[in-house]
């Protein structure tokens, strides 16, 4: 039996697929235990700052030119 590029290929790609595919399974499993740390919850639990919300206040919005004083008139020739 001879094994062609394609074969090589084909199996090289399906094992990459699959060993990319078991490594975001896993992730995705076990992601609590993977980016909880014991610093992180101790400083969530010494943690008691409210934060503080400041309203935006948004400038009305003004005319910055005249209203017109004559009404103005176009003649396309």
């Amino acid at each position: 039996m001879e094994v062609t590029i394609i074969d090589f290929i084909l199996v090289n790609l399906t094992s990459y697929l699959l060993g990319i595919a078991t490594g975001l399974l896993i992730c995705c499993k076990y992601k609590d235990n993977i980016t909880r740390s014991k610093s992180y919850d101790n400083l969530k639990q010494f943690n008691h700052q409210t934060q503080v919300v400041q309203p935006k206040w948004e400038s009305p919005i003004l005319a910055s030119a005249p209203p017109p004083s004559n009404p103005v008139k176009l003649t396309i020739e």
